[in-house]
C-alpha cells in the first residue's frame, strides 16, 4: 500500500503546487547563413519534442523515468520563462547553448518566443522576446565555467 502511495503522484501529479498555471513560451529559431535586417522577411521555425506514440506498457513507464529529449525540452521552456520575467543573461547562454548542440550546421543563430493565443477559431501569435543575432556562435566557445 505504500509503494502505491509512492507511485501515485507521479501518474497523476497534482497541480497545487504551481503558484499560477499560465501558457508556455513557444521556442522558435531562424536558420540563415547571415543575420537579417529588421525588414527582411524571416522564416521562423518551431521547435520542440512532441509526444512520441506509447506502444506498450513498458515503454510508457520506461519514458516515466527516462525521458532526456523530453527533460531538455522542459529546461528549455524552464529557462524561456526566466528570461521573459527576469531578462537573464544565463538563461539566454543556457538556450544559445542547448540549440546549438542540436543544430550544429547554423551559422548565425537566433531565436525567440512566442505566446499563441486563440480567439475563437483564430490563433494569433504575439513575439514577447527575439535575441541577438549571434554569428559563428559554435567557435565562441563556452560562456560559462
Amino acid at each position: 500500500m505504500n509503494i502505491v502511495r509512492l507511485i501515485l503522484p507521479i501518474l497523476i501529479p497534482s497541480w497545487r503546487f504551481f503558484d499560477r498555471v499560465g501558457p508556455a513560451p513557444l521556442i522558435q529559431i531562424c536558420r540563415q547563413n547571415h543575420c537579417h535586417s529588421k525588414k527582411e522577411q524571416v522564416i521562423w521555425e518551431d521547435i520542440g519534442v512532441y509526444a512520441l506514440p506509447v506502444f506498450n506498457v513498458q515503454s510508457f513507464i520506461q519514458r516515466l523515468f527516462w525521458s532526456p529529449l523530453r527533460n531538455e525540452y522542459l529546461y528549455l521552456v524552464s529557462l524561456s520563462e526566466r528570461l521573459i520575467c527576469q531578462e537573464e543573461e544565463f538563461a539566454e547562454q543556457q538556450i544559445f547553448h542547448i540549440l546549438t548542440r542540436h543544430y550544429p550546421d547554423i551559422d548565425h543563430l537566433q531565436f525567440r518566443l512566442v505566446f499563441a493565443d486563440r480567439d475563437n477559431e483564430v490563433i494569433t501569435n504575439h513575439v514577447v522576446y527575439t535575441s541577438c543575432c549571434y554569428k559563428d556562435f559554435k567557435q565562441r566557445g563556452r560562456l560559462w565555467n
